[in-house]
């Protein structure tokens, strides 16, 4: 349970949506870039400390199991808008400083490109991959004949 004043910090966090007594109710953005980080090795209790969610206020226990909750969660590991969720990664790392680091900024902009890229590069690869199968398929009936 938390206390009236732990629930007014919870709500005034950037990657909390909600918060009462029993429960906290966090953005999307928040658990996509939580997930992200996480999967890239990052332990979830520095994740959430770094948005100002310390263990010793949330527990461990609800952390890990907020982590295990998101990774099932299919809407979360897709990404709809990649733009939306680069910008919204930066205002929540961002939440805590008055002005945007340049390095910040510079850093967001390029693993915005990257994921772009990464999505170019998936999808050509499932293009070639549809356009070789016919191929593949016709150069086997022309062995059989």
């Amino acid at each position: 349970m938390f206390l009236p004043e732990e629930v007014e910090y919870l709500k005034s966090t950037s990657a909390v949506k909600n918060a009462t007594a029993n429960r906290i109710t966090y953005t999307d953005s928040f658990k996509r870039m939580c997930l992200r980080r996480y999967r890239a090795g990052e332990s979830a209790a520095i994740i959430f400390e770094s948005v100002g969610l310390p263990s010793s206020l949330i527990g461990a226990k609800r952390i890990e199991r907020s982590i295990a909750r998101w990774k099932s969660d299919p809407s979360l590991t897709e990404d709809k808008d990649p733009v939306a969720q680069a910008e919204s990664n930066l205002q929540i790392a961002q939440s805590d400083k008055e002005a945007p680091d340049d390095r910040d900024l510079l850093i967001s902009r390029q693993a915005l490109r990257i994921m772009v890229l990464e999505r170019e590069l998936a999808a050509l690869r499932m293009s070639a991959r549809q356009h070789a199968m016919p191929a593949a398929a016709l150069d086997g009936e022309a062995a059989l004949v």
